[in-house]
């Protein structure tokens, strides 16, 4: 598809949806059906309504990632998808086109599959790319910070570079909300060094990714004491920065449109998923299984695992899973008191997030979007006391059963009340 475009091909493709998604079904199998992989299925034949009935695709509704390959065609058509956007905001901002973009993107590692051919998420692979060039040429951030392979040097620097070409940007975005607000927490941590980089017009000495010095050096040019004196007093003004954080920025977002949303509903979009911080998701079979083989570390200590639940924690940024666990000896000293080892379960949370899905690690990384996993020792009978609180409000008792996840505040207070120790995982799990 060509980049160039207007709001009349984006109606055009709206309203003939599925006979554009036809014509693409049968072009791919028309190039395609003599493959090793579609004669399975179609022995040859490139017929459409053959292959719907005999080839059965589970999508990613279930949370497992797909693998594909991605050529030039794939890049076009990112290409035009970026296009349409830009026509449709310049359509209501004013001016779009002629100033510049904060757009906070970070690229993954590029691994490689069994065959060696090299690896990596959609957006990366777009943007290592020569496509990804035209969509940059307006964006506060230059190419080299975007493909620092440290996203907390990346975002460091992508800041210090919006903040000293602020007076151009028209437009923020990110490919995720969760991703701005990570930044905004960021900001928050990091704001008197920024306005210290752009006091002095030096580089933080900690920022050794060569291309990000040397980028970040040129934009920031000369000493600019003004605009640091600006940044202190906008950023050290602020008693609280909660209204910018999650959920309560997003929450203001959706009602300005005009729409209603139900936070829990807006990130889990995955079938089946309970647990979801970022973009993973989590389902039940995924925290059966890590915690199965978590058990293995605690029966290597006093310790018996007798009831849990969980949630994700977005109090905090990034945000992070949280397992509330009731734990007992194995042999019966007489008393309630236990002892913890804080090694074992250390290594409890460890093994638990290795365990985790290929995506929930990716995002794992040391300072990545998602917090290390921690886990919350709460006192014997505590799960009873749960089971209590749901049964007052109408619950079976006879039907009742622990909820792997839970999300009600007044139920979390319970469990909160009757936490004796917590524990977080102190290294990212192996990708």
């Amino acid at each position: 598809m060509s980049q160039g475009c207007d709001l009349s091909i984006l109606e055009e493709l709206t309203s003939n949806a599925k006979q554009i998604q036809d014509d693409v079904l049968t072009k791919i199998l028309k190039s395609n059906a003599n493959t090793e992989y579609l004669s399975r299925f179609l022995e040859g034949s490139s017929d459409k309504e053959l292959f719907k009935k005999t080839y059965q695709c589970s999508g990613t509704s279930n949370g497992n990632q797909k693998t594909y390959p991605a050529n030039n065609i794939y890049f076009e058509n990112q290409l035009f998808g970026y296009a349409l956007s830009s026509v449709v905001i310049s359509k209501y901002a004013d001016g779009y086109k002629q100033g510049k973009v904060m757009i906070f993107t970070f690229t993954h590692r590029i691994s490689k599959t069994p065959c060696g051919l090299p690896m990596a998420p959609a957006l990366t692979s777009f943007i290592k790319s020569k496509y990804y060039s035209s969509v940059v040429k307006n964006c506060t951030s230059p190419y080299e910070i975007v493909l620092c392979p440290d996203p907390k040097q990346s975002r460091y620097c992508q800041l210090l570079c919006d903040l000293v070409q602020r007076d151009e940007v028209i437009g923020v975005g990110a490919t995720f909300p969760s991703v701005l607000v990570r930044v905004i927490n960021f900001l928050e941590k990091y704001w008197k060094e920024l306005a210290s980089n752009i006091r002095s017009g030096t580089v933080s000495k900690w920022i050794t990714d060569l291309s990000c010095r040397d980028s970040v050096s040129t934009i920031l040019g000369e000493p600019n004491a003004e605009l640091a004196d600006l940044i202190e007093h906008e950023c050290s003004g602020h008693k609280s920065w909660q209204g910018l954080h999650r959920c309560r920025v997003w929450e203001m977002f959706y009602r300005s449109l005009g729409f209603t949303i139900t936070h829990h509903n807006s990130d889990s979009y995955v079938k089946n998923t309970v647990l979801c911080v970022d973009v993973e998701p989590t389902t039940e079979e995924d925290i059966s299984k890590a915690l199965a083989r978590a058990t293995d570390v605690l029966e290597s200590s006093d310790l018996i695992l007798t009831g849990f639940t969980c949630y994700g924690d977005i109090s905090t940024v990034p945000g992070h899973y949280v397992f509330y666990v009731e734990l007992k000896a194995k042999v019966n000293n007489g008393t309630n008191v236990l002892q913890f080892d804080n090694k074992v379960l250390v290594d409890y949370c460890c093994v638990m997030e290795e365990s985790l899905s290929s995506l929930y690690r990716r995002l794992r990384v040391k300072d990545g979007p998602i917090g290390p996993l921690e886990v919350r020792v709460v006192q014997q009978g505590t799960f009873d006391a749960l089971m209590e609180f749901f049964v007052a409000r109408g619950s079976s008792i006879s039907q009742y059963k622990t909820p792997m996840c839970i999300n009600f505040a007044e139920a979390l207070k319970v469990l909160e009340d009757k936490v004796l120790a917590r524990f977080f995982s102190d290294k990212s799990p192996p990708i």
